[in-house]
C-alpha cells in the first residue's frame, strides 16, 4: 500500500521541463509538414532539435569549467585537452558563448536563447552583452534581435565614415620640384611623370 502511495505522488509530481517546447520551433510556410506525415515529422524534428540543443549546452557547460579550472594555463593545456576531444578553441568558445548567455537570462526566456544560432550569439558576445540580455528578458523575438544587431552595424559604419579624414601632407617637399626632376636619369624622370599624371587623373574625379 505504501508503495502505491509513494508511485502515485510520484506521478503526480511536476515533470520537468523540456528545454524547448514544440511550439517554440518554427514549422509555418513549410509544405514537408503539412502532408499525412506532418506531426509525425514534427514531433521528430523537435526530437532531434532537442537532442541537438542539450547537446550543445552540455559542452559548453563542460568546456566552461574546464578553463575556469585551468585559467590562463600557459602550457596550453586547455587547448591540448581540446585537441584531443576533437574541438578547436574557436569551436569551444562558441559553445561556452552559448551556454552563458543561455544561464545568463530569465529562466523563462531561456528557450529562445536555446534556439539562436551560434552566428547570431557570436554577434551578441561582440556587443553589450548586458544590453543585449536586458533586451532577451524584455521579450524581444529573435527576428527583432537581428535587426537590433544589424541596425547597430550601419550605425557603427556611419560613425566611421564620419571620422575626421583631413589630409595632412606637408606640400613643402615639393617646393624644388622641377628643379629635382631636372636632376634625374631618363628613367626616373619617366616614372615620375607617370605618378604625377596618375595624381591628375584622381584629382578629376
Amino acid at each position: 500500500m505504501e508503495k502505491l502511495k509513494t508511485a502515485l505522488q510520484e506521478r503526480l509530481q511536476p515533470q520537468n521541463k523540456e528545454i524547448i517546447g514544440i511550439e517554440n520551433l518554427n514549422f509555418k510556410n513549410n509544405s514537408l509538414f503539412l502532408g499525412e506525415d506532418g506531426d509525425y515529422l514534427k514531433q521528430k524534428s523537435y526530437e532531434v532539435a532537442l537532442i541537438t540543443i542539450k547537446g550543445s549546452l552540455a559542452l559548453g557547460k563542460i568546456f566552461k569549467e574546464v578553463i575556469e579550472r585551468l585559467g590562463n594555463n600557459k602550457t596550453g593545456t586547455y587547448e591540448r585537452w581540446l585537441e584531443f576531444n576533437g574541438f578547436h578553441k574557436r569551436t569551444a568558445l562558441r559553445y561556452r558563448k552559448k551556454y552563458e548567455l543561455y544561464q545568463s537570462v530569465n529562466p523563462e526566456k531561456r528557450s529562445n536563447v536555446a534556439l539562436m544560432s551560434f552566428e547570431l550569439i557570436e554577434k551578441i558576445s561582440n556587443e553589450n552583452i548586458k544590453e543585449y540580455i536586458e533586451l532577451i528578458n524584455s521579450g524581444i523575438t529573435t527576428e527583432d534581435l537581428k535587426i537590433e544587431l544589424a541596425d547597430k552595424k550601419i550605425q557603427k559604419s556611419e560613425k566611421e565614415e564620419k571620422k575626421d579624414t583631413s589630409f595632412d601632407f606637408n606640400f613643402k617637399v615639393f617646393e624644388n620640384l622641377e628643379d629635382e626632376i631636372k636632376q634625374l636619369d631618363n628613367k626616373k624622370k619617366q616614372r615620375v611623370e607617370k605618378l604625377l599624371l596618375e595624381i591628375k587623373k584622381l584629382l578629376k574625379k
